[in-house]
């Protein structure tokens, strides 16, 4: 049965492929930077995932062995990963800095 329905969407997907690089006018070039932002954009998600189970894992240690509030662990977690996203998304921003104090 997954096998029909591999089969039928297989060509309603070569459909839209093929449609979607010929409307934008892209082609090859626009699966590969398609491929490319996904790839960016996954790699992103597993190191925030990977940075969280790391801080769950050593608070869990700083609350077994130190005697540090649980929520207190979480809080500063939170704040450490939400901090490296927006500072990482900021460093695009970096050369407009350079521009205007160059100016």
């Amino acid at each position: 049965m997954l096998t029909e329905y591999s089969v039928a969407l297989e060509n309603t997907m070569k459909l839209g492929l093929r449609l979607w690089g010929m409307g934008r006018g892209l082609g090859t070039n626009g699966l590969k930077q398609g491929l490319a932002k996904g790839l960016t954009i996954g790699s992103n998600s597993v190191v925030v995932y990977v940075v969280m189970a790391f801080l769950c894992w050593y608070g869990g240690r700083l609350v077994i062995y130190h005697g540090v509030r649980g929520g207190t662990t979480y809080n500063e977690g939170s704040c450490i990963t939400l901090g490296g996203l927006s500072l990482g998304s900021g460093l695009s921003y970096l050369k407009y800095f350079y521009n205007a104090m160059a100016a």
